[in-house]
């Protein structure tokens, strides 16, 4: 041991760091990059076909790029404020309009994918394994467990806050790597060879520059303007600032941000918060919420539940008292407590501890808890050739079942995306056409702000695809816009007399006609255009008896979903 140590003392330093692992460091980084660019492009082709849907509508036909006003970019949405995201969304809509979703989720890809290379950075810093620092930021690219800010582009102000902090904590961490850490994976001997010779990294007294502060400042500020997640990371930076340098260092980094954050909060972001309900219930309910949304998070690492429980006790009992970089990690997860904590006390009430499960806070919580995951990897596989071959299988492992999650998200959210698309189309040409539509608002599938305005507004822009609905989803249209019950009749009585239905037959009825419908309330009414099909179940209008059908032809056709025996008589 001692020769060891007197040749490696004796070595200059330009050359102990050329040692055979160079060329393996080498292999993780162009495989850590190349896991970028593929990653990037499978996943552009795996949303292609996906559309706008919920928020994204909000963003589109609802919010200017006026500072204030109704619809202005201080105003918030629901308690974050989304500047960044509507600025982002306006910009490709005044290109493309939404003839093509693509663009809008190659953003929000882009700034995922930038994610994962910041926290490969930061892994790195933390002086994780070379290769396992790729395989743990390769498997983020795929992170299934959060698919949905990956597939839905509406995200992009969830990823944005988040790269932005990431990229500021990165900042304050300057200096945290030793130059001769980890290379990648290598024997026992060479590990054994490289502890003698090595001391872990030693805190510094000073080391963060004024210029390195104000920037991380800088970045906290604009990630405000993305989300209100990203508040636990700005914490966190501050954490890693005052932990690197002293408490000046952490208020320099911190106090800009808080500022800025509490005078929106004060004069435009409090009326978003209205929404949300807290109940000493809620509060009871809250360390189930982050227990739930951290054991989430870190299976979503891992794929195995067993293994979870073990990285966190290893975590919180013993690795604390470690080298330097772990506390920098273990400060790094204590973000991941706190964002479940402030996101479970205005989420318990309304949607129950279960909610901790939702891909779009278990793919934050994966940011936050992924640098403390390769730490611990790292130190399961030194010295150990067995325990670096199970490593590089269970992260494989994860890396797989990540993947297909993913594809199988991504295809159920088809599906959805696809009927709300048909929806928006039929209701754009229906309105064109110049018929009779009852409907107060289109009423989309998922999409409450689309309203018939908003249909208008995409036409006049000519923003919507080029391509037409299809006749199904046009009959659907008709019948749901034209076909709608209500308390008064708005047209001349359809019949004299009543009609009854006969189980098997449908009644038939003709428009522009108002119809009074006697049926129990709790019995649905369906509608057609063809014996074929497509059935629509008719909304009853909390079982108002009038149906006014504005449809002239074909018949409608009317039938009890369950066979139950109804009426049909004229109005007034």
């Amino acid at each position: 041991m001692q020769q060891v140590l007197h040749v490696a003392l004796k070595t200059p330093p330009s050359e102990r760091t050329i040692t055979t692992r160079q060329p393996v460091a080498v292999g993780a980084v162009v495989a850590h990059f190349a896991s970028l660019v593929v990653g990037f492009a499978a996943l552009v082709y795996l949303g292609r076909h996906q559309w706008f849907f919920a928020d994204e509508w909000a963003a589109l036909l609802k919010r200017g790029l006026g500072l204030s006003g109704e619809d202005g970019l201080l105003q918030p949405h629901n308690e974050h404020w989304i500047a960044g995201p509507i600025l982002i969304y306006r910009m490709i809509y005044n290109l493309i309009g939404v003839k093509s979703y693509i663009p809008y989720l190659a953003c929000d890809l882009a700034l995922h994918v930038a994610l994962a290379h910041v926290l490969w950075q930061i892994m790195r810093k933390l002086r994780v394994d070379a290769w396992v620092s790729t395989a743990l930021s390769t498997m983020f690219v795929f992170l299934g467990a959060g698919a949905e800010n990956i597939l839905w582009a509406f995200q992009v102000g969830f990823i944005g806050s988040f790269l932005l902090g990431f990229i500021a904590l990165y900042l304050v961490m300057d200096g945290t790597v030793a130059e001769s850490g980890d290379r990648g994976f290598g024997s026992g001997t060479e590990r054994a060879q490289q502890t003698e010779v090595v001391s872990p990294p030693k805190r510094a007294a000073s080391s963060l520059s004024v210029a390195r502060i104000a920037w991380a400042s800088g970045l906290c500020v604009a990630s405000l303007a993305f989300s209100s997640n990203v508040i636990p990371v700005i914490v966190v930076v501050a954490a890693v600032a005052w932990y690197r340098q002293d408490l000046r260092a952490a208020g320099g980094v911190a106090l800009a941000p808080a500022a800025v954050f509490a005078g929106w909060m004060l004069l435009y972001g409090r009326g978003g918060l209205g929404a949300h309900e807290i109940t000493a219930g809620s509060l009871v309910a809250l360390p189930a919420f982050v227990a739930l949304g951290l054991a989430r998070s870190l299976q979503a690492i891992i794929r195995i539940p067993g293994l979870v429980v073990s990285l966190a006790a290893l975590a919180g009992i013993w690795l604390w008292w470690r080298e330097r970089t772990t506390q920098i990690a273990l400060i790094i997860a204590g973000g991941a407590v706190l964002f479940f904590a402030l996101t479970g006390i205005g989420r318990v009430a309304e949607f129950g501890v279960g909610f901790a499960k939702s891909e779009r806070y278990v793919y934050l919580g994966v940011a936050l808890l992924l640098p403390l995951a390769g730490v611990l990897l790292t130190m399961l596989i030194r010295d150990s050739f067995r325990r670096q071959a199970l490593v590089l299988v269970l992260l494989a492992y994860a890396l797989v079942s990540n993947a297909l999650l993913l594809r199988a998200r991504a295809g159920e959210e088809l599906v959805r995306e696809t009927q709300i698309r048909e929806e928006v189309l039929a209701a754009a040409q229906l309105q064109a056409s110049g018929e009779v539509l009852l409907a107060d608002s289109p009423d989309i599938l998922e999409s409450p702000d689309v309203s018939w305005s908003g249909v208008a507004a995409l036409r006049a822009d000519g923003a919507l695809p080029d391509d037409q609905p299809r006749a199904k989803a046009l009959d659907r249209a008709r019948l749901r816009y034209q076909a709608v019950f209500g308390a008064t009749a708005g047209f001349e009585s359809g019949l004299e007399g009543c009609l009854v239905s006969d189980a098997g037959a449908p009644l038939r009825v003709t428009g522009p006609a108002s119809y009074t419908l006697d049926a129990p309330p709790d019995v649905t009414i369906e509608a057609a255009l063809d014996p074929s099909g497509p059935w629509v179940a008719l909304d009853r209008n909390n079982a108002r008896p009038v149906l006014d059908v504005a449809i002239e032809e074909p018949d409608v056709l009317l039938d009890s979903e369950d066979g139950s025996p109804f009426e049909v008589c004229g109005a007034g």
